[in-house]
């Protein structure tokens, strides 16, 4: 455990009209919960998705403007639980970008 890493198992980073995810979140290695609704993600595809760290487990992006459900959020490789409802997503990405062999809910309501 490097020193500059963070122990943080729960953020909750929901109201904070975040438009891009920082790069620091990497460093969050234990990161199991992340709550990221009612921001300003979307509705274009942004990089900044991919600093989702691979352990976070239950990823909340509910009120946000997504048109599409993200491929970085089916390439957290860990994530059990996804949460996308009320956002703007009328498509899904093909079957070869679902990399998440944990999944075992996905919230895709009022969209």
């Amino acid at each position: 455990n490097r020193s500059s890493d963070l122990n943080l198992r729960r953020l909750k980073a929901s109201a904070n009209q975040l438009i891009q995810l920082p790069k620091s979140l990497l460093k969050m290695k234990f990161l199991e919960y992340l709550d990221l609704s009612s921001n300003s993600l979307g509705p274009t595809p942004h990089e900044s998705l991919r600093h989702i760290p691979k352990s976070v487990t239950n990823l909340v992006a509910s009120e946000n403007l997504l048109l599409s459900l993200p491929v970085p959020f089916l390439q957290v490789t860990s994530l059990k639980r996804l949460v996308v409802s009320r956002n703007c997503i009328s498509a899904l990405p093909d079957a070869a970008s679902w990399l998440v062999p944990h999944l075992e809910s996905l919230d895709l309501s009022a969209n």
